[in-house]
């Protein structure tokens, strides 16, 4: 007995051209009692059981034709439907394994990039300039140091770790923020400026703009500063001041600019950038005060001895990185 579909479609157009034969009749009427969906199909559309039954009527051929016609057209559509939404299903599998793959490629190449860390230092006594490649300059005060992974100005990340202090002249794109992340749980974030940072173990936060605008943010904070502004972290509490903008500019160039300060605070940051330690033979000596400036990268002996000389104050080097300071 045939399967094919299409052969007992043919049988029907034979029927209503008259050309059906007795033994294809029962083929046809068999294969209708053996499959009822498509039997009732079939009596839905054009109903088959009375054309195998009945004898022929008037208009039976030209409706039967119709249809027959309506019948094909509603099966090739109900086919190309179905083949549709398989396309679809099919199309919507391989989307969403393209997309996760390349999800995953992105994260994965994220996290690779991640692990490659470049880290930038300024040597004990000297300062460094560096630039980035998008244009960002970098100078880092003695004894600093600056880390940031190769995903670096790729798309909007533009993240840079600092330890030590340094003088930051940010390339401007505001739509890639430029971020410094710091110990102290502070960051600064900018799209293009001029600022200083510090955070070590001298000062947990020092932040000076000089142009543009920044934002420093917290859990707790976050607080924008205008050009001439300054942000000290002092006992957990944040506190603004105001500095002249030819103080926070001498920064770019290493020149450190005092006002009344105490000995003790000066020679403790001579000490933290030339790894040298500073004895005071008298303790009361620490409480003395100066106004000046001193350019980071000279000599440890120069600084010292200028220091020294403007309070007529004597100093004694105990070997390479000892000093004494003295009456």
């Amino acid at each position: 007995m045939p399967t094919d579909h299409t052969y007992y479609e043919s049988l029907i157009e034979k029927y209503l051209t008259g050309q059906l034969t007795a033994t294809e009749a029962e083929e046809l009427q068999r294969y209708l009692s053996e499959r009822p969906e498509i039997a009732k199909g079939l009596r839905r559309r054009y109903n088959t059981i009375s054309l195998l039954v009945a004898a022929p009527r008037e208009g039976d051929m030209s409706n039967g034709m119709r249809s027959l016609r309506q019948w094909k057209k509603s099966t090739k559509q109900q086919q190309w439907r179905k083949l549709w939404m398989q396309s679809i299903k099919y199309a919507a599998a391989v989307l969403i394994i393209v997309l996760g793959g390349r999800i995953y490629s992105e994260y994965r190449t994220d996290q690779v990039l991640s692990q490659q860390v470049t880290e930038v230092a300024a040597p004990t006594g000297q300062r460094l300039l560096f630039t980035m490649n998008d244009g960002t300059t970098i100078h880092l005060s003695p004894c600093s140091k600056m880390t940031f992974d190769a995903r670096y100005s790729k798309g909007k990340h533009r993240n840079v770790r600092l330890e030590g202090a340094a003088f930051f002249d940010v390339a401007h794109n505001k739509t890639a923020p430029f971020k410094v992340e710091t110990k102290c749980g502070y960051d600064v974030v900018v799209t293009g400026t001029q600022f200083y940072l510090q955070s070590d173990q001298l000062s947990p936060l020092h932040l000076s703009l000089l142009e543009g605008g920044v934002t420093l943010y917290s859990a707790r904070d976050t607080v924008p500063l205008t050009p001439g502004e300054s942000l000290l972290l002092r006992d957990g509490r944040l506190v603004k001041n105001f500095e002249s903008l030819s103080q926070i500019a001498n920064r770019k160039v290493g020149i450190v600019q005092y006002k009344n300060t105490p000995l003790s605070q000066i020679f403790a940051e001579i000490g933290h950038w030339y790894g040298a330690e500073i004895i005071f033979v008298n303790e009361e000596l620490k409480d003395r005060r100066l106004s000046g400036k001193i350019r980071q990268g000279d000599s440890l002996k120069s600084i010292v001895e200028a220091v020294c000389c403007s309070l007529g104050l004597r100093y004694e080097m105990v070997g390479e990185h000892t000093i004494k300071i003295g009456e």
